[in-house]
């Protein structure tokens, strides 16, 4: 009777065996989870390799129609727990041998569900496709070093998704592909450096924005919302069809067959809108309208050192920002195989278009979408010829020259060429006798501002240390405004006529413009510094003791007094310097005008005998107010390499910061400091390189440590807390020293 009872029980385990074996994913998956909901076994179903009789997709709804609002996941709040589908069962099936075997080819293909808690299939080599469409996946996704052969979230909403390394052998589509779902939206950071994808990788119709706290905690600056540093896609990176982003997109390092910039719209206000730095694309760039929908770019878009194969074209596109913000096209180094195409573009609010050192096959534009003057930026721009419809004579070119920020001879020798080689010797001829009438006047005339052009933006790098914004700056700023309540602020003075300030100097009632000004108040020899009086006008009776306002040299000391409150300061030159600028109000002067008027050394004037050794030399000696420059301190080239460095230095930072490695990370911030010292140091404000051995950045130098000094000296003997009471004038600084 034993011996049958073992016999039996060795029957019975066998079907067991094989039963095992042969068992649905729906069984398997009852063995390991709990209380299966709608959503899990219908997808469970559709995946077994066994069903023969499956659709298109798992629906996890009520509809089995995608366009049907109980489909669309911005609706997911009111989805019932049924639709769930947990994280850690799709993990399952990628990693469970098993499990993977049951899984058909077509994958795991779902629409409408809710994925709940975080999807997690980093370093697994996923055996079939996955596609999460018009899901609800709030909670982060890690794909990192995932293998997969398609992956699809379109229509979906998810949150943050970390994918560095991630390989896709087929398509990604985290976005609109010619098919009928609703348009992705991402609440975080995308994040896929790296990542390597066989065929195409579509974002378009897509939104995204960068997260409201780093999630590498580097880079946040930048505000990243799409990270696809160094990755490879070798068809289509989609970033089309009203693809949207609040944030940076990176794109730095990557190799990509096409770039499609069909009506996106990029949107980082005075930041990087989108980065291409050092980016290699195939075939073309394009950035121009789909039905209707015209690209833009609130921001700075960076194609500094560019590869492009074939084409990129800029049409119908707007760039947008406010004035004095980061914003315009940077594509210094760029190089295009055929044609660069500039028509039919916006640019607002002093957008800059920045080609210098680049090299195009021909380049197709229009006057009309030529930027400001002084924002254009060409010197080292290398092209062939122009395009059908582009101007292309020399009257017109000329004038396109002339939107320089300064006189460079590479532009004009360029553009003779071009012409030349296109048969118009004429046109060449009068190009280059341009260039030497342009260059004759660049280096002969007194120059109101550096590089020979009147161009405000460069008063900024001269006299930007005037803006102190310590006590003494306070003081001068209040001299000029109210706080009258009722009165805007930034409001000019010239609108309210009881706010003019009364200025009293050394004889030069009835002198008008600044030349005539400054040529008065020069003073005679042996007088070192002028004595300045500014006194607020009478008012009518009413008015409070504050209105009596006084900004007067006596002697050895400076008397200021505003509000009630009266101080002394001993003589400096900062003091001297803010006198001064007082006295001219709304005009823009040199800071070699400056030192010349407070030190007493008028442009063209020598001290002591300096004149008569000078003029015993001969006739042929000139003197001049700018004693020139040995060039840039870093060209276009070398500034590029140092952005390049940043960029690596950071992500070299991050990965020792996700290891644990502070000796490394020490080093990288060491180098991301020097790095930076570097750059400020080479490149004033507008972007524009400072000059090696520069008379003008010398002289701002020392016009900016005499106004500091003044200030530093004297701040502790001002009123005690006067400047919190009254932040106000900081701001009023800031406009009139710009």
């Amino acid at each position: 009777m034993a011996a049958l009872i073992a016999i039996l029980g060795a029957l019975c385990s066998l079907p067991i065996e094989v039963q095992a074996g042969d068992a649905t994913l729906s069984v398997l998956a009852a063995g390991r989870f709990h209380d299966l909901t709608m959503a899990e076994r219908r997808l469970l179903e559709y995946a077994d390799i066994g069903n023969e009789k499956r659709g298109d997709w798992a629906f996890c709804g009520i509809s089995t129609n995608p366009k049907d609002s109980s489909n669309d996941p911005k609706n997911a709040a009111t989805w019932k727990h049924e639709r769930d589908i947990r994280a850690s069962m799709i993990r399952w099936l990628a990693a469970d041998s098993k499990a993977g075997a049951r899984v058909d080819p077509k994958g795991v293909r779902v629409i409408g569900a809710r994925i709940s808690g975080p999807l997690d299939l980093s370093d697994i080599h996923v055996p079939f496709a996955i596609a999460l469409v018009q899901c609800s996946i709030p909670e982060r996704m890690d794909l990192e070093s995932t293998n997969v052969p398609s992956f699809d979230l379109a229509g979906s909403r998810i949150g943050e998704m970390f994918g560095p390394n991630m390989t896709v052998e087929g398509d990604l589509d985290i976005g609109y592909d010619n098919n009928p779902f609703a348009d992705t939206w991402a609440s975080g950071e995308v994040y896929l450096e790296g990542a390597k994808v066989g065929g195409n990788a579509s974002f378009g119709g897509g939104h995204f924005v960068h997260s409201k706290v780093e999630p590498l905690g580097w880079g946040a600056e930048l505000k990243k919302a799409l990270d696809l540093n160094k990755s490879e896609i070798k068809g289509e990176l989609a970033l089309c069809c009203g693809f949207e982003s609040h944030g940076a997109v990176i794109l730095d390092g990557a190799k990509i067959g096409t770039l499609d910039l069909v009506a996106s719209h990029l949107i980082n206000p005075n930041n990087v809108a989108l980065t291409a730095m050092n980016v290699s694309v195939d075939r073309d760039v394009v950035f121009r309208p789909f039905q209707g929908d015209s690209p833009e770019a609130d921001g700075e878009m960076n194609f500094v050192t560019a590869r492009v194969g074939t084409n990129l074209v800029v049409d119908h596109a707007s760039f947008r920002g406010k004035a004095g913000e980061r914003h315009g096209l940077v594509a210094d180094g760029l190089a295009v195989g055929s044609g660069f195409t500039w028509r039919e573009v916006t640019l607002e609010n002093g957008a800059v278009l920045d080609l210098r050192g680049a090299v195009v096959g021909g380049l197709l534009d229009q006057e009309r979408s030529w930027p400001s003057l002084g924002k254009l930026l060409i010197d080292g721009f290398i092209y062939k010829e122009f395009g059908p419809e582009s101007p292309s004579d020399a009257t017109s070119r000329l004038k396109w020259l002339r939107l320089q920020p300064g006189f460079r001879a590479q532009p004009f020798q360029q553009l003779a060429n071009v012409l030349r080689d296109n048969g118009d010797e004429a046109g060449a001829a009068r190009v280059l006798a341009a260039k030497n009438d342009a260059q004759s006047v660049s280096s002969s005339i007194p120059k109101f501002f550096p590089n020979g052009t009147n161009n405000p933006r460069h008063l900024a790098e001269v006299v930007s240390s005037i803006a102190i914004f310590l006590m003494a700056s306070l003081i001068f700023a209040q001299l000029h405004y109210t706080r009258r309540a009722g009165i805007a602020a930034g409001e000019s003075a010239h609108q309210h006529p009881s706010l003019q300030m009364g200025i009293e100097t050394n004889s030069n009632h009835g002198v008008d413009s600044a030349s005539e000004r400054m040529a008065a108040n020069t003073p005679p020899a042996g007088v070192p510094r002028r004595t300045t009086t500014l006194q607020a006008p009478d008012r009518s009776s009413g008015e409070s003791p504050d209105a009596q306002n006084i900004f007067r040299r006596e002697g050895e000391f400076w008397t200021i007094a505003y509000g009630g409150i009266t101080v002394r300061l001993k003589d400096a030159k900062g003091l001297g310097y803010i006198a001064c600028l007082l006295e001219h109000p709304g005009e823009e002067i040199h800071v070699h005008d400056l030192i010349a008027i407070v030190e007493g050394i008028s442009a063209g004037q020598t001290v002591g005998n300096e004149s008569d050794s000078l003029q015993s030399l001969g006739a042929g000696l000139e003197i001049v107010r700018d004693l020139g420059d040995a060039g840039e301190t870093l060209d276009f080239r070398a500034r590029a390499d140092y952005r390049r460095r940043l960029l690596e230095v950071r992500e070299e930072l991050g990965e020792a910061q996700r290891h644990n490695d502070t000796g490394r990370a020490e080093a990288a911030r060491s180098e991301l400091e020097f790095l930076h010292a570097e750059l400020s140091a080479a490149i004033g404000r507008g972007g524009h390189g400072r000059k090696t051995s520069a008379h003008a950045e010398r002289a701002r130098l020392r016009g900016g440590h005499g106004r500091k000094t003044s200030a530093h000296a004297e701040r502790a003997r001002l009123h005690p807390g006067s400047a919190r009471q009254n932040p106000a004038p900081g701001s009023h600084a800031r406009a009139l020293f710009r």
